[in-house]
């Protein structure tokens, strides 16, 4: 008597009747959301400090830095204001940062003393290169 399984009977309750049940249609596999729509990111997220941020450029010898300063940043770049235009690549050093946080960068237009640039994604030094087999 002890011994025997306990055979659970699931009951489906519903506030509505079968045929009044509403119909969601999609994949099996993935969920659905009802009610709100999926946000779409339209454009990148763009920061900008006022007052500007201080940074060094460091040129690709290592050997020359320059001031400069970060009024904008967004996921892909920045735009900074610099004395004097800086070397096509770089590397851009946020030296208000308790630890240094740099970007790899390839300047991509100046006007003056405004400068945009774009990072260079570089990859991680743990990644599996292919001919290291």
């Amino acid at each position: 008597m002890h011994n025997q399984p306990v055979q659970r009977q699931l009951k489906t309750t519903s506030f509505l009747p079968a045929k009044q049940q509403p119909l969601v249609r999609g994949d099996a596999l993935r969920s659905v959301t009802i009610g709100f729509p999926a946000q779409v990111k339209h454009e990148p997220k763009r920061v900008h400090f006022d007052p500007p941020l201080r940074a060094r450029l460091v040129g690709p010898d290592e050997g020359q830095s320059t001031e400069c300063e970060v009024t904008t940043v967004w996921d892909a770049g920045a735009q900074l204001r610099v004395k004097d235009p800086p070397p096509a690549q770089f590397v851009l050093q946020f030296a208000w940062a308790p630890t240094v946080v740099a970007r790899l960068c390839r300047r991509t237009r100046c006007n003056g003393e405004e400068v945009w640039v774009e990072y260079i994604k570089q990859p991680p030094c743990y990644s599996m290169k292919d001919d290291q087999r």
